[in-house]
């Protein structure tokens, strides 16, 4: 057993009481969900999740954090730009 590394003078009740729930509180359940795609969009599920070699799962989720990501940005008036393989830029636009 690995002893705590919380010092006598850490050890108030706020600080124990943090650490006991951090311990105890069980992470939250993953909503379960079934979706339908159209075949052109399974066809770039696959092809991501081939390229990635990650599951369907954590490559929709990767989408919804990267779509979340560019909405934020785009919400702060931030452009998204591509620097091309010839070291040209280009903006992306999103509808």
């Amino acid at each position: 057993m690995s002893k705590s590394t919380v010092s006598k003078k850490e050890q108030t009740p706020e600080v124990l009481s943090q650490a006991k729930s951090a311990v105890t509180s069980p992470a939250p359940k993953p909503k379960r969900m079934s979706i339908s795609l159209p075949a052109d969009s399974v066809e770039q599920l696959d092809y991501l999740v081939a390229k990635q070699g990650i599951s369907q799962n954590e490559t929709i989720r990767k989408a919804i954090a990267t779509e979340t990501y560019i909405q934020k940005a785009k919400e702060e008036g931030s452009s998204i730009l591509v620097r091309k393989s010839d070291n040209s830029m280009m903006e992306v636009v999103f509808r």
